[in-house]
């Protein structure tokens, strides 16, 4: 298969075994190491990166907690353009070879990069479905020891133009819709990545003194039940999407309603973005809300927090 026709696939993945035989054709690629995890957990991606091996030579490592709005007080808020594309110049990311996106955890934050990589207008970018799956099938791996990413020379960047609103909702819009519950029940559907818990106010938020719970009409799917376990955390088939989607809607078609996604800092709920895309629910642009509850939990009033007690 052609690279034309993993650009084209619902969801924009790339499987293990695909790579590898792109690779072994010497298929001209960029990769970028998109590894993060929260901050209550010791793993360190850039660490990693540099240590353990990478998925070829001269990927780049993308740090989630750097590349975002140096200004905004809320976790992983984008950053504009000017900010993303000086990033970009300083990673070296192509201008025209397709970007292979991958994280060390299998689908937990390589989805937000690459998702990140596509608003700002990159058309050649592909997520790995996924790096643990990759290495589990004993495909080999980039393991020279490095003190600091490797940028090529005489490759051309990639620089943002714009970055494509259709794709993200603010604050400010969605405060809008679920304070009118018959128009958010009508034309929306929120999909929540976190866990169940947290979701329903029964379990504490990882960030001190935050409150759990959700936004008004939400919908929990915790990310989790879009991956696939017993395969290392690779997304489910198309099918079997479908049918955590249509669980979660309770049998009731999406219809013309728009996705909207979130979770905890806007991490994981591209995770469950890239899903709704794989399984075609929707023609629609599927939405992130880049503050998540990080930003929601403080600024909503406590009658937009709904807890399921």
């Amino acid at each position: 298969m052609s690279i034309k026709s993993f650009l084209s696939r619902q969801g924009q993945l790339i499987k293990p075994t695909e790579l590898e035989s792109l690779l072994s054709a010497k298929q001209r690629l960029a990769a970028v190491d998109a590894s993060w995890y929260m901050p209550n957990n010791p793993r360190n991606g850039f660490k990693e990166f540099l240590t353990q091996g990478r998925l070829i030579r001269n990927a780049r490592y993308l740090d989630v907690d750097e590349v975002k709005d140096p200004d905004s007080p809320y976790s992983h808020m984008l950053p504009s353009v000017e900010v993303f594309n000086q990033h970009a110049k300083r990673l070296g990311l192509p201008k025209d070879d397709p970007i292979i996106v991958y994280d060390n955890a299998g689908n937990f934050s390589a989805p937000r990069v690459a998702w990140m990589l596509e608003i700002f207008g990159n058309k050649n970018t592909l997520l790995l479905d996924n790096y643990v799956e990759y290495k589990a099938q004993g495909f080999p791996i980039d393991t020279a020891e490095i003190k600091e990413p490797v940028v090529e020379a005489n490759v051309a960047s990639f620089v943002s133009s714009a970055l494509d609103k259709s794709r993200v909702i603010l604050f400010e819009e969605l405060k809008t819709i679920v304070e009118d519950p018959a128009q958010a029940a009508r034309d929306y559907v929120i999909f929540d990545a976190r866990p169940n818990g947290r979701f329903t106010g029964r379990d504490p938020e990882p960030r001190p003194g935050l409150s759990s719970g959700h936004v008004p009409t939400a919908i929990s799917v915790p990310f989790p039940t879009v991956l696939d376990a017993a395969s290392n955390n690779q997304f489910l088939s198309a099918a079997a999407l479908r049918e955590v989607f249509d669980k979660a809607l309770g049998g009731k078609p999406l219809g013309d309603r728009q996705v909207i996604v979130m979770c905890g800092s806007g991490v994981t709920a591209c995770v469950i973005e890239r899903a709704v895309r794989i399984a075609g629910l929707t023609d629609k642009p599927v939405r992130v809300y880049d503050g998540s509850w990080t930003e929601w939990a403080q600024r909503a009033d406590t009658s937009l927090i709904v807890k399921d007690e």
